[in-house]
């Protein structure tokens, strides 16, 4: 009596799990994948640029592609590992957004760095006159162009300053 009873235990067991896998896999066909698997964004974990050369290279590629958010993540990434390419990557950064049409984000980055011996600091200025003033800030747009017209007759972009400054 003992082992008919383990016996039909052990059977109803197996039983159950058999019904329950075959149940999972004809209500998963007939209803389509889990809903959280279809929600889930497939995207590549990928390592960090090993040099900045890298770092901004990749970042032009996303660029030109448009994807401004992978251009973010590799350039911020780059200047919280290497703290002397910071400023440059959040310059490059801003001037990105800048091209892409974001301006109140490229207002905000290329007022945070600054590189005036840098050859890029007429653009920085340009840029963040004309970013400051597409987003209504007319007291940054103006700072920002006398900056640029203070950089003195050879700045390349002294006579489109003097123009949009008239």
């Amino acid at each position: 009596m003992r082992r008919t009873t383990r016996t039909l235990v052990t059977t109803l067991g197996l039983l159950l799990v058999v019904v329950a896998t075959v149940w999972a896999l004809i209500g998963r066909q007939a209803h389509g994948p889990l809903p959280l698997t279809g929600q889930v964004a497939a995207k590549p974990v990928t390592a960090p640029p090993a040099t900045a050369e890298e770092a901004y290279t990749q970042a032009a590629a996303a660029f030109r592609r448009g994807d401004l958010d992978t251009v973010r993540e590799l350039l911020t990434g780059l200047g919280d590992r290497e703290p002397r390419e910071r400023q440059r990557a959040l310059l490059v950064l801003g001037l990105h957004q800048y091209a892409s049409g974001h301006f109140a984000d490229a207002a905000e980055v290329l007022q945070m760095v600054a590189d005036p011996a840098g050859e890029l600091e007429d653009w920085r200025l340009f840029a963040l006159a004309d970013a400051a003033s597409r987003g209504g800030d007319e007291t940054l747009a103006d700072r920002a162009l006398a900056l640029l017209l203070e950089r003195g007759s050879s700045a390349p972009l002294r006579g489109r300053a003097l123009l949009v400054a008239a």
